[in-house]
């Protein structure tokens, strides 16, 4: 099991939800819908990768700590995107159409944490210039 902890997928999942929201999904592993909390996960059969080909992820950490209550308390748009654009990221991930997928990617504390942390937004805008499909902060 991961990390030889004895402990099952499920277990790690549930004590990773403690740490963040996403650790579940990370956990999981695979092409996910996480919905509520992070903690109701359903697997996506993306259309690409099947031959282990599949887009690369690439995370950065600027090496500094970025306040979640912050941002919250700075945003003042939409945190989630509209039904369509949803729709959209689901069914390009499905078909496995990469550049649907990168058009669609919404994460609505993105421009309030670009503007308190304009090395974030130099690093994405960086990633753009090198070729990445698509580009979107991660969390707050």
């Amino acid at each position: 099991m991961l990390w030889n902890a004895g402990l099952s997928t499920n277990e790690l999942m549930k004590i990773g939800s403690r740490i963040g929201c996403d650790v579940p999904a990370m956990v999981h592993g695979g092409t996910v819908l996480m919905e509520g909390l992070g903690e109701v996960i359903s697997p996506i059969q993306a259309g690409f990768g099947k031959s282990g080909d599949g887009p690369w992820l690439v995370l950065v950490n600027p090496g500094f700590n970025v306040s979640t209550k912050d941002v919250y308390s700075r945003c003042k748009v939409a945190l989630t995107s509209g039904r369509k654009t949803f729709s959209n990221l689901l069914s390009a991930l499905k078909e496995g159409n990469l550049d649907l997928a990168a058009q669609n990617l919404f994460n609505g504390l993105q421009e309030t944490v670009f503007r308190k942390y304009p090395l974030i937004e130099t690093v994405a805008e960086k990633l753009a210039q090198a070729g990445a499909v698509g580009v979107m902060l991660s969390g707050s």
